[in-house]
């Protein structure tokens, strides 16, 4: 048995990896992200966590913000964590469309984030 699909049919799941960022709201979440890992080496206590958050590199268009706000305090993140602030922020964007613009804040907020919109 063979499904066709209908090209006029909408596509009811989003999935959140298609969320478009836009270049200002990536660089902002990479500045974010070096808030997050400066918090994070406060709290670890094991070396090899704590170099895997920083990266040494800030070649990437993304550190724009980050470089032209640094006066050399500001920490470098990996590319791991800016990966997974920037799905987190996909995330938010995703939840704060289904709730009409804000973020749930029901205990089963997860829940109901796992399970797509209702």
């Amino acid at each position: 048995m063979t499904f066709e699909t209908d090209p006029n049919d909408h596509d009811y799941f989003m999935p959140v990896e298609k969320l478009k960022l836009s270049e200002f709201t990536q660089n902002i979440v990479v500045y974010i992200a070096g808030y997050v890992a400066r918090k994070l080496l406060n709290k670890l206590t094991c070396i090899p966590y704590k170099t895997n958050l920083l990266d040494s590199k800030k070649v990437n268009c993304n550190y724009r913000l980050l470089q032209r706000k640094d006066s050399g305090g500001l920490l470098s993140p990996s590319t791991s964590l800016v990966t997974v602030c920037l799905v987190t922020e996909r995330c938010i964007k995703f939840m704060s469309g289904c709730y009409d613009g804000s973020i749930p804040r029901h205990r089963n907020a997860r829940l109901a984030a796992a399970a797509g919109c209702h």
